[in-house]
Parts: structure tokens; C-alpha cells; sequence
């Protein structure tokens, strides 16, 4: 989704694979989490403790997926 709201052409492409990927497992449920602002919220908590801007670039991956499941489970907490 863009900031204007409107579903780009990433959210488009995941979409169509998530409808493929559905007919082949139609018992587990799909779904999705706006990731927008993830890198931002990643990069300002890495920026709080790292210093070194290598070790953050390495990192920030792996932050943005945390800030992703931690959106996803504040939604769904069972």
C-alpha cells in the first residue's frame, strides 16, 4: 500500500501469489500486515543502541521483521 493509500505494485504481486498459494493450503488462513513504517521504527530503536552504522545496516532486517510480528501479534493476541 502506498501513503496515499492505494495498493502498489509489490502489494499487488503478493497478493496474486497469496491466491496461488491458497488453493494449496485452503485450511491455514493468509494474512497480511502493513509494513510501511517498519524500517523507520527498526532504524530509530537500532539507533538507540548501536552506534556503528554497519552493525545497523546489518541488523535492520531482522528489526523490521520484530516490528512486523509485533504489529501482527498486538492485533491477534491469542
Amino acid at each position: 500500500m502506498t501513503l496515499s493509500g492505494e495498493e502498489g505494485q509489490q502489494a499487488k504481486k503478493t497478493k496474486n501469489f497469496a491466491k496461488k498459494l491458497q488453493k494449496y493450503f485452503p485450511e491455514i488462513p493468509i494474512e497480511f500486515e502493513d509494513e510501511r513504517f517498519t524500517t523507520d521504527i527498526a532504524e530509530e530503536r537500532l539507533s538507540a543502541v548501536l552506534k556503528s552504522k554497519k552493525k545497523k545496516k546489518q541488523k535492520l532486517d531482522s528489526i523490521s521483521a520484530v516490528v512486523i510480528l509485533e504489529s501482527y501479534l498486538s492485533k491477534n493476541p491469542s
